[in-house]
């Protein structure tokens, strides 16, 4: 391997996020105070020929800062590989942290391994994409058209301004074993069909969202009074949020994908039928943390650490992370986050993942997180919808009720939440999504309900007893649905602990 390559890693104390306590020597805080000062304003994924503006810290150390969380926290650095070793006889205190990435947590969405159609395409099969209740043509639903499920043979093509979307089959009609068009954010549900005929010129609708009829939250959190859970902060680590009509916020606006909104107003939105819908905390302060930079991009551990730090420094009483490190990988600078944020009184509530059943993803499978799964409900959604893909057994005590098919498992989980075709809150109105990432503000903001009801807890100073209180006050008020532990924890966080 290359020694003169450029590596990304975070600098930072082994056991806190800043350098408090006796353990670290004076010399070790005042590297990391000094490189406080270094900052190049350059974006974490820029790559450089050679360390620009490095600073020499000790014989055969230099490194190139990029970004810092304040005073003597971590720090994003470039550093030539053949140095890291003298960096580390330098410093032992200190710790070179890997750069990894986290996803949204949102269900995926299966697509053939082949590129959209061009729309001039010799040979295509064309269909045309509609508003069922105008007829009018819907733009930009992506079509998924596979001839073979488990190798995903098949097409993709997105519709045009006309609702036409182009599949380059050579030969019509095309007997599919599954089809799934997913609708624009805003506005509908998505279409999914097994063992269906698809023939050149054929139309298919899309069921507009009716924000009267009750999605899967509403069926089991009817609408709250406004100013429930009222003298809470929850932070929204995630892509930005707003604006919107219906959604108060402070701070990072929303970047494009749509996802921090829609977990924003699973939370809290102020919205009323029939031209919106209500948060089930309505009340709650939301503050927003834009660790994701870019809509369909990734965000650094170093970008979640800061983000968690401003959290904590900000005063918000609940941290909401929709977002997921899977494949056992793990990830010290963010877990030494949480646990500052534990120790700060703060509750970090986190998406278990959609990996259909695979093992719990970090952070949630961290103890000092609360870990929630996604709960699904017929009749909930439309009967021809994506979401009718994910309906799988084991059924709860009341047999409408499931674990969506997505959502991982493991006995790391603690709660279950609506995560199966939720309404909420998106860029141009409202729209329906899927995954832990919805699932994990449901817990959120019953977290941000309790604490609002429950003065003595709100009140205690900012420390671990504070938090650890609040994590019992919702794990004790779970409901068992039925499902195994690894499933569904103890079961949905009720207020009084019943449904």
């Amino acid at each position: 391997m290359n020694d003169d390559r450029i590596e990304q890693l975070i600098l930072m104390s082994r056991r806190r996020l800043r350098a408090r306590g006796p353990s670290l020597s004076a010399a070790a805080r005042r590297v990391l105070r000094k490189l406080d000062s270094l900052v190049d304003v350059l974006h974490e994924t820029d790559r450089l020929p050679e360390l620009r503006a490095a600073v020499t810290l000790a014989k055969g150390v230099r490194c190139h800062v990029i970004d810092s969380i304040r005073g003597d926290g971590p720090k994003l650095i470039e550093v030539i590989r053949r140095d890291i070793p003298a960096f580390r006889a330098a410093f032992p205190e200190l710790d070179l942290v890997p750069v990894v990435h986290y996803r949204p947590a949102l269900a995926p969405r299966p697509a053939a391994l082949s590129v959209a159609t061009d729309s001039g395409s010799v040979g295509s099969l064309s269909l045309r994409i509609v508003d069922r209740l105008t007829g009018r043509p819907v733009q930009n639903a992506q079509v998924v058209a596979l001839t073979n499920f488990a190798t995903r043979e098949g097409r993709n093509g997105v519709s045009d301004e006309d609702g036409l979307a182009l599949l380059a089959f050579e030969t019509m009609p095309v007997r599919l074993e599954r089809l799934y068009v997913y609708p624009p954010l805003a506005g509908y549900w998505g279409l999914f069909q097994s063992d269906f005929v698809l023939d050149d010129g054929a139309t298919l609708s899309l069921q507009p969202i009716d924000l009267t009829r009750a999605d899967s939250l509403r069926h089991f959190f009817p609408s709250a009074k406004a100013d429930t859970g009222a003298g809470v902060t929850v932070g929204v680590i995630d892509g930005g949020v707003g604006p919107h009509a219906d959604l108060v916020c402070e701070g990072d606006a929303d970047n494009g994908s749509g996802h921090g909104t829609h977990v924003a107003g699973i939370i809290a939105s102020r919205g009323t039928a029939p031209a919106g819908v209500r948060g089930i905390a309505p009340g709650a302060r939301i503050r927003s943390y834009r660790a994701f930079g870019s809509a369909g991009g990734l965000a650094s551990n170093f970008s979640v650490a800061k983000a968690i730090d401003a959290a904590v420094r900000d005063g918000c009483d609940i941290l909401n992370m929709s977002f997921i490190l899977e494949d056992g990988v793990e990830d010290p600078a963010v877990r030494t986050a949480i646990e500052d944020a534990r120790e700060g009184g703060v509750l970090p509530v986190a998406a278990t993942g959609n990996s259909f059943r695979q093992s719990v993803g970090f952070p949630a499978r961290d103890s000092l997180c609360l870990a929630v799964s996604a709960l699904g409900r017929r009749g909930t959604f439309p009967d021809e919808s994506v979401e009718a893909a994910d309906v799988t057994p084991p059924f709860g005590l009341d047999s409408d009720d499931y674990i969506a098919a997505f959502s991982n498992a493991g006995l790391e989980v603690d709660l279950t939440a609506p995560g199966a075709g939720v309404v909420s809150t998106v860029p141009g109105g409202y729209g329906v999504l899927s995954g832990t990432s919805m699932a994990c503000p449901v817990v959120s903001a019953m977290a941000a309900r309790m604490l609002a009801r429950n003065a003595d807890v709100l009140s205690m100073p900012r420390r671990s007893e504070r938090s650890t209180r609040l994590a019992q006050l919702v794990l004790g008020a779970a409901a068992s649905l039925g499902f195994p532990a690894d499933l569904q924890g103890a079961g949905i966080p009720y207020e009084g602990g019943d449904a």
